[in-house]
């Protein structure tokens, strides 16, 4: 079985190759990731020819497609949060 980390899990290269592999490919979901995203995983192995997919839920800590290190913070760069 091949796993696919979850930081990992929206390569399409790295995904493709391991549904060629013909073993069994395990995506953990990125806690990123909305559960409806992940079909796309799926496609991907199976268009490598990956018959066997599983996915790994890991819950959700950030919210949705939220990477973990988000420089979307409100202040970021102001001059009022200089020093």
């Amino acid at each position: 079985m091949i796993q696919i980390p979850a930081f990992l899990c929206r390569q399409t290269d790295l995904l493709v190759a391991a549904g060629a592999s013909g073993l069994p490919v395990n995506v953990k979901t990125g806690q990123f990731m909305a559960p409806a995203d992940m079909a796309y995983a799926v496609e991907k192995v199976r268009a490598g020819g990956g018959e066997r997919v599983l996915l790994t839920e890991r819950g959700t800590t950030f919210g949705y497609h939220d990477l973990v290190v988000d420089f979307r913070f409100p202040g970021r760069g102001c001059a009022r949060w200089r020093r």
